[in-house]
């Protein structure tokens, strides 16, 4: 999902609504509970360790501590859910040192609690920076895993001083930045030697890069283990095929050049970008051996705004799902739809790039699986991956969710899973959208058109939508102001494309914020299905309040996913 900067409908808090908002509280507690986000944001945000330190601080109570899904304060990682057996419940965020973490366990039990006595907040600390860096470096997050790890090392006893700063050096190879992975393994080789195989194969991996096939050649020549002089061939022939013009390789990345920029809003664009660099990968990885997945994806893009205070790297790295399919990706072709914020420094930097600018893009990541439409697929039971509807409430720039989501309704533009390349449909059940707006930022009309034109069509005849309800809200400020401040003046205007959608018997149109009652009629009409799964993306405050109103709706806790957008 795209990073996204706004809120559509009024904010509502969670952190004090009563139990009776809660499905699950409704039948009773008897212990007290704290669950801890593991998804998205909170998981690269350290949850894991987060989770660890409430367990250690709640040791000696009579507490429930376990993780969770999403909370949907993505922008305020990490978050965690205290519930009291009596029944008030409290969202803690930003729960990023041992003095939060306290603060959870306080709520809940009612007592203080001795970090002293704990003697876990320095172990528990370093194990949340190691977890962190460990789920950044999982995801190609260079930038983010390299955070204060420099600090990090210079402040380390010997043996940890060695290992940080190997990882440093790791790190720095992978983002690209190889003549500050060869000052640091200098560094160690001042205190181990420089025939340490792991530093020598890691050298050679940053001389690669660089194209100094001599250097790694006399490196072979002193090297005695034998799987240590085969890695070594390999960086060889490697450095052989680099040019000096060429830009540094990132990995898990690939370049992309910007073709196109289309405004379908005074706020958002889509951008056209293509490819023919073949580390792109693919978001359908399959072959002999592989099973493939339907699943939803995303693209990571590291947007070089220059010196920043996310890390040391020359550049920030925001999320991004597109709008086109995975045949496209495979073919070099990428649409991207991307509102520019004025305050956004990754979206106000790709408003300044002009036509031909090269990119890097990520290679395709996971974002849900399918038909689940949940991040966890492998640990749910067959009856769980399947839904008898599924209902997407999505706002802004989340909507593009839809597209990832409908794609696999359609046999064109699913993942191909047969035998003899024959495509079979994950997605069978009926689908309906809640998309919230502003007028002045209705996004995907003509998409949504055709969605919805295709409703009641066998699944070979195109994605479909059986319902959409789009609610359209005010802009923020008056008309004048906002259009003196578009980045996309010449937009073309998106009234009459709506009015084509009022006309559609299964589109609904109001001019209104997401209400309670919209929510409750909607999962009231899904309910004659059965079994529903509620996908929510948007803007923080957006999930918090879809989140609020699903619960009072009667939607249990385990069939919501929210994405951050």
């Amino acid at each position: 999902m795209c990073q996204h900067e706004s809120t559509i409908v009024s904010k509502q808090t969670v952190a004090s609504r009563r139990v009776d908002a809660n499905p699950d509280a409704s039948m009773g507690r008897a212990r007290d509970a704290i669950h801890v986000c593991h998804a998205g944001s909170c998981a690269r945000a350290g949850a894991a360790a987060v989770l660890l330190e409430i367990e250690a601080l709640a040791s000696d109570a009579t507490c429930d501590v376990r993780a969770s899904g999403c909370l949907g304060a993505c922008g305020r990682a990490p978050n965690a859910h205290a519930i009291r057996r009596g029944g008030d419940e409290r969202l803690f965020t930003r729960v990023d040192d041992a003095d939060k973490s306290a603060d959870v366990v306080r709520f809940v039990t009612g007592r203080d609690v001795d970090l002293d006595a704990v003697a876990n907040g320095s172990r528990l600390a370093a194990a949340r920076r190691m977890r962190r860096r460990r789920r950044a470096r999982d995801v190609g997050k260079w930038n983010a895993a390299l955070s204060g790890l420099d600090e990090e090392a210079r402040d380390a006893e010997k043996d940890e001083w060695l290992e940080l700063r190997f990882e440093l050096a790791q790190l720095c190879c992978s983002a690209g930045q190889c003549e500050r992975a060869l000052e640091h393994l200098g560094e160690m080789e001042t205190v181990i030697g420089g025939d340490h195989p792991a530093v020598v194969i890691e050298r050679a991996k940053a001389l690669s890069k660089l194209g100094r096939e001599k250097e790694i050649k006399e490196l072979k020549s002193f090297a005695s283990n034998r799987l240590v002089s085969s890695q070594l061939s390999v960086y060889m022939r490697e450095a052989s095929k680099v040019e000096e013009a060429m830009p540094r390789r990132v990995d898990g990345y690939a370049l992309w050049t910007l073709r196109a920029v289309t405004p379908v809003s005074r706020h958002s664009a889509l951008y056209h970008l293509t490819s023919d660099d073949r580390a792109r990968g693919t978001p359908f990885t399959r072959g002999r051996g592989r099973t493939a997945w339907h699943k939803t994806w995303h693209t990571t893009l590291l947007a070089t705004v220059g010196a920043n205070e996310e890390g040391p790297l020359p550049w920030i790295e925001r999320d991004y799902t597109p709008v086109s399919t995975w045949r496209e990706w495979e073919a070099g072709h990428c649409k991207l739809l991307i509102k520019v914020y004025r305050d956004g420094r990754a979206t106000s930097w790709l408003r300044q790039q002009s036509i031909g600018t090269r990119l890097w893009l990520s290679q395709p990541r996971k974002t849900l699986g399918v038909p689940s439409l949940t991040t966890d697929f492998a640990n749910l039971s067959s009856s769980e991956r399947h839904h008898d509807a599924i209902v997407l409430v999505l706002g802004g720039t989340g909507v593009v969710a839809a597209p990832q989501v409908l794609h696999h309704t359609d046999q064109l533009t699913c993942f191909r899973t047969g035998k003899a390349g024959r495509a079979i449909v994950p997605l069978t059940s009926p689908v309906s959208l809640i998309y919230a707006c502003r007028h002045d930022d209705v996004l995907l009309l003509q998409e949504l058109t055709a969605w919805c034109r295709s409703a009641g069509v066998a699944p070979s005849g195109g994605a479909r939508l059986a319902r959409c309800t789009i609610a359209v809200s005010p802009a923020q400020t008056r008309d004048d102001e906002a259009n003196a401040s578009s980045p996309f003046t010449s937009a073309p205007s998106m009234m009459d494309a709506l009015d084509n959608l009022r006309d559609l018997p299964n589109v609904r149109v109001i001019q209104s914020r997401v209400t309670q009652e919209l929510i409750r009629g909607e999962i009231a009409e899904e309910n004659v299905h059965g079994k529903v799964r509620v996908v929510v993306s948007g803007p923080e405050g957006f999930n918090l309040a879809m989140k609020a109103m699903l619960h009072v709706a009667g939607v249990a806790e385990n069939s919501i996913t929210i994405l951050e957008a």
